[in-house]
């Protein structure tokens, strides 16, 4: 299996090119969709509840709390389990009970959550690169270049290290940030966890939660991740895979990028790709 990056010409850095583009989540969601990268689901969640009256199910204010993100919230505070984001929220003639530590649910809830930006890299898995055209991508695309996949981890690592000496503070998006987090936080530093994972392809409809234990925190933690890595099955032949780049902040966890993306220096570059 070959890792293959297409792209234009100019931006080919196995041909001299010293720059390199991360995306995030909302820069892909709000590109003009007439570009084939383009996603307007990007980064989304959606969680479906449809519970009958006869027979509620309870919510701890840590599950509920994590399903909105934060942003409605029962109890003591929001859930530490992932990042805010934006989010629509529908309720549909449900009910809610309150109890001494969550609520009974019944009805119908509807939730989209927007995950807060990571920044990005995408390329392709093929079998056999002598065929392989970077028109299949886009139709801009006149170029590609190969990343070596037995050293797949080093380049994470150095495109990791990249981005960590150039992040600015004009990257960060702090009106996501929780209104209460200490200005002193900052003095514990940042730094930048990867996920290389491939994409799975599939039809893109909402998380039926059927209990309370759905919610739960580990649960919601990894299908915050597993949703980083789902495309619609419309996307399929781009086969493609993704590094995530979360940026972290010691003492607080995952810090939401603005939209724009991130042009990183990679000069002077090793052995890790070629034209």
């Amino acid at each position: 299996m070959k890792f293959v990056k297409a792209c234009e010409k100019k931006f080919n850095i196995g041909d001299g090119c010293n720059t390199l583009q991360l995306g995030t989540f909302q820069y892909y969601r709000e590109m003009d969709p007439d570009f084939s990268i383009a996603d307007s689901s990007e980064g989304t969640i959606r969680y479906h509840l449809n519970v009958p009256d006869s027979n509620p199910i309870f919510l701890t204010d840590s599950q509920y709390n994590s399903m909105t993100g934060g942003h409605a919230t029962i109890g003591n505070g929001s859930s530490k389990s992932r990042p805010h984001g934006s989010l629509s929220y529908i309720l549909n003639g449900g009910k809610m009970e309150m109890q001494p530590n969550g609520i009974n649910f019944s009805g119908r809830l509807d939730i989209e959550y927007r995950h807060p930006n990571p920044f990005l890299y995408c390329f392709s898995a093929i079998e056999d690169i002598s065929t392989y055209n970077p028109v299949e991508v886009d139709k801009k695309y006149d170029s590609y270049y190969e990343i070596n996949s037995t050293k797949i981890n080093e380049f994470i690592s150095f495109l990791s290290n990249c981005l960590l000496t150039q992040l600015t503070i004009e990257n960060i998006d702090f009106g996501m940030l929780d209104n209460d987090v200490p200005i002193g936080i900052f003095q514990n530093g940042f730094g930048v966890k990867p996920i290389l994972q491939e994409i799975k392809y599939l039809s893109k409809a909402p998380t039926v939660v059927e209990s309370g234990q759905d919610l739960d925190e580990n649960g919601v933690e990894s299908r915050f991740i597993s949703s980083c890595f789902e495309k619609d099955l419309s996307y399929k032949s781009d086969r493609e895979y993704r590094i995530v780049f979360f940026i972290i902040l010691n003492g607080y966890g995952v810090v939401p990028m603005k939209k724009q993306p991130k042009l990183i220096n990679i000069n002077p570059f090793s052995d890790f790709v070629s034209p």
